[in-house]
């Protein structure tokens, strides 16, 4: 009997079990074509995923505390650095999406993302210029091939 979805044979309680049945279902899911985790984990900061197609997929929340600006921006605002290395060198820069929020203050953001293959690099804008450093959190997703 056969699966009413995709087709697929099974195997009766009563049946000896012959690889012929799992190898043909094998192969109607290998036509499919359907992407899939080969691989997944943690590393240092980052979970990931790899996927067979190549793709890889990776996201962090990065905890800085007393974090202050190191450029000074308008209104008496500043600017500081974020950079993590990725768990991977990627082939080319990946698609990096980041988000920001500094402890009381809703003027926090991600002003600026440079391209690079093996880091994740922001500058986190909207804090007090010449005030002590507060904690930001940095969520970071990133995705490309390896």
């Amino acid at each position: 009997m056969a699966t009413t979805n995709l087709g697929l044979e099974t195997i009766q309680p009563s049946e000896r079990v012959s690889p012929d049945k799992i190898n043909s279902n094998m192969e109607r899911l290998d036509k499919l074509g359907v992407d899939y985790v080969t691989q997944s984990g943690a590393t240092g900061s980052w979970w990931w995923r790899r996927w067979k197609n190549g793709r890889f997929e990776c996201w962090a929340r990065l905890i800085r505390q007393s974090l202050a600006p190191t450029l000074e921006g308008y209104s008496e605002q500043g600017y500081a650095q974020v950079t993590e290395t990725y768990p991977v060198t990627f082939t080319t820069p990946p698609l990096l999406f980041a988000t920001a929020r500094a402890d009381g203050n809703p003027k926090a953001h991600v002003a600026y993302v440079e391209h690079a293959k093996d880091q994740a690099q922001l500058y986190v804008g909207g804090l007090d210029w010449g005030k002590p450093g507060v904690d930001v959190e940095v969520n970071l997703y990133a995705m490309g091939t390896v």
